[in-house]
């Protein structure tokens, strides 16, 4: 009888952490676990300054003893957080620490799941096989987002996580990623043996749509205090839609953190805030029925490496008015499963959401289409599919 071979899986935080790649880690997890041949464990890893396992440079107490490995608990399982030195400078949360390392050498892959390349320089001094799976990179994911609030600061984080980035992309052995863009991206830079596509899947089952009943709400599903998600767009957009149909539904946002006060304030000076509700931190169970009271899905953001909530709203038969962020164009298919505009046009949207709402058959039409091909791509059988039959080629010569 052969013996699994052990994979960590590395992930940013998933308990501070709640998103697309805490889902992709989650995806990759269980895919190894199902496999029968793969034996995985989760590792996490410090993503803020003030990280209980790090070195903090503003907090003296810390600075004995290097950064630690802490246990910790999510859905009643627990895992490895292991934190960095000196985490108030972001670069030094991608860099191996001893800690980390003696724990990666206990295992025969690192599999690192990450927004990012640089993330998986943390492997860069263990023995084993290291893979990553990635949705975009530093330079892609920020040209549209300030994400600091001293730009000349976030410039140089920037700048030292762009050259990370490539230096991981070149020490890993086989990098997965989610969407086209990002695959010519990753052949420029190491060659396309080193590169694989290989899209997340979804439960096809469990989102499945309910008859596709008349009278439902727009949906939008994601992390609203997230810049990348544009919320102000989504609420122009909305907005405009109600000038030209006031008897247009609802608007719901669903999620796991909801706009912060400010955006609300907005649409509230847009006029718009008593036709919008609000779910917080619905669960993934509870997900697919928002999603099947749902006539139609919108994604406002400026970048998405995916988008899974796209995926997800597809397979419940929901046509889909999304910008062209990134990763949507990977899924979506402009005409046919739902509309693309361009990122921050909020009056594009709106006309999309309006010709969908007028005309029902092509709303039911979207909609089936969308079904049948997240059925055929993106269904949880022909996504693990991929990931193992690269895991088995590639370890079936290591010992």
């Amino acid at each position: 009888m052969k013996t699994k071979k052990s994979v960590c899986v590395v992930v940013p935080d998933i308990v501070v952490e709640e998103g697309g790649v805490q889902v992709l880690a989650d995806f990759v997890f269980d895919t190894l676990r199902r496999s029968g041949r793969y034996d995985p464990t989760l590792v996490s890893l410090a993503v803020s300054a003030d990280d209980e396992a790090s070195v903090r440079l503003l907090s003296p107490v810390t600075w004995r003893g290097g950064p630690r490995a802490v246990t910790r608990e999510r859905r009643g399982e627990t895992h490895q957080h292991v934190g960095c030195r000196v985490a108030e400078l972001e670069f030094r949360r991608y860099l191996p620490r001893r800690v980390l390392t003696e724990i990666l050498n206990q295992y025969d892959v690192v599999h690192v799941v990450a927004g990012a390349p640089a993330w998986a320089m943390v492997a860069s001094e263990c023995r084993g096989v290291v893979f990553l799976h990635t949705a975009t990179l530093v330079s892609s994911e920020r040209a549209r987002v300030k994400k600091y609030k001293f730009p000349r600061w976030g410039y140089w984080m920037t700048r030292v996580t762009r050259r990370l980035d490539l230096a991981a992309l070149r020490n890993v052995r086989l990098t997965f990623v989610i969407n086209p863009w990002m695959e010519a991206a990753v052949a420029r830079a190491v060659g396309s043996s080193r590169v694989v596509f290989a899209l997340p899947g979804v439960d096809t089952d469990h989102f499945r749509p309910n008859g596709y009943p008349e009278g439902g709400y727009i949906l939008s599903v994601g992390r609203f205090s997230d810049p990348r998600k544009d919320i102000r767009t989504l609420l122009r957009a909305y907005a405009h839609l109600r000038k030209v149909a006031d008897d247009a539904p609802k608007l719901v946002l669903a999620g796991f953190t909801m706009p912060a006060r400010a955006d609300w304030e907005f649409a509230e000076s847009l006029g718009v805030a008593e036709f919008i509700e609000r779910r917080e931190s619905v669960s993934h169970f509870a997900l697919a029925d928002v999603y099947r009271g749902a006539c139609m899905f919108a994604l406002s953001s400026v970048e998405e490496g995916l988008s899974l909530p796209v995926v997800e709203a597809m397979a419940t038969g929901l046509p889909v008015v999304s910008t062209r962020c990134g990763g949507p164009e990977t899924v979506v298919a402009d005409g046919e499963t739902g509309y693309l505009t361009p990122v921050m046009d909020a009056e594009a949207m709106a006309e999309k959401m309006h010709a969908l709402l007028a005309d029902a058959d092509s709303r039911r039409r979207m909609g089936q289409r969308a079904r049948e091909i997240a059925k055929e791509r993106f269904s949880l059988e022909a996504a693990r599919r991929v990931i193992i039959e690269k895991y088995d080629e590639l370890l079936s010569g290591v010992s």
